[in-house]
């Protein structure tokens, strides 16, 4: 048999190793999103119990040394979350008119602009967000690399999701990828279950976490 010339070879297995990835990714995906909905469906009824585990197994996941989960309610913050020496001290050593939505800060961009932002290190920041008030903070807390993802329903972002690591490793591809659909994953099958027949339940909802969470839990039959 004749053999294969070297470049072929070593054409496939790039090829096996990025097609192995694509693997790994996908089931770390999947793997990531039914934790997460499991943990919601076991704080069925406590909205802020749910947002508290998402954050915890958020920041497990990535490798995070803090997580900030913040949801709106009109123009301002209904639900924020805080893990982490970094997230907490930029939630005490700052005001609530720089930490609010309209503000230049993460999360807030991140809300209005309905985008993922990455700053893969903190010492060299894109000068266009350098004079955020919120990241001297957070590198002083000792962050050295940070990712903020939209929360969305329907496309629509109805929150942000910051992660924090006290290490300079930049967010690879493939977890920028697996923030954002962890979460979208998670709204989208909320909105199918509500065109199902939940709708006039998620309607006497309040809070718009408990909108959000709560009623992920349903679809699992709690």
């Amino acid at each position: 048999m004749t053999a294969l010339p070297k470049d072929v070879v070593d054409d496939l297995r790039q090829e096996n190793a990025r097609l192995q990835a694509e693997l790994r990714a996908a089931r770390e995906q999947q793997a990531a999103s039914a934790e997460i909905l499991r943990a919601i469906a076991s704080t069925s009824g406590d909205a802020e119990r749910s947002l508290q585990q998402i954050v915890e197994i958020t920041a497990r996941l990535f490798g995070a040394s803090s997580v900030t989960l913040n949801i709106a309610g009109g123009d301002e913050w209904a639900r924020m979350i805080r893990v982490g020496a970094v997230s907490q001290r930029v939630g005490s050593e700052l005001s609530a008119a720089q930490l609010r939505i309209g503000a230049r800060n993460l999360p807030s961009t991140v809300f209005r602009e309905n985008r993922q932002i990455h700053i893969p290190d903190m010492d060299n920041i894109d000068p266009a967000i350098a004079d955020w008030p919120t990241l001297p903070h957070a590198r002083a807390a000792g962050a050295r690399a940070m990712a903020g993802t939209p929360l969305r329903r329907d496309g629509k972002a109805i929150g942000a999701l910051v992660v924090h690591r006290d290490r300079p490793k930049p967010f690879t591809a493939e977890e920028l990828t697996l923030l954002q659909s962890l979460h979208f994953k998670g709204d989208r099958e909320l909105a199918v279950r509500c065109a199902a027949g939940v709708r006039s339940d998620c309607q006497k909802r309040q809070a718009p976490a408990r909108w959000i969470f709560n009623d992920c839990a349903a679809l699992h039959g709690r």
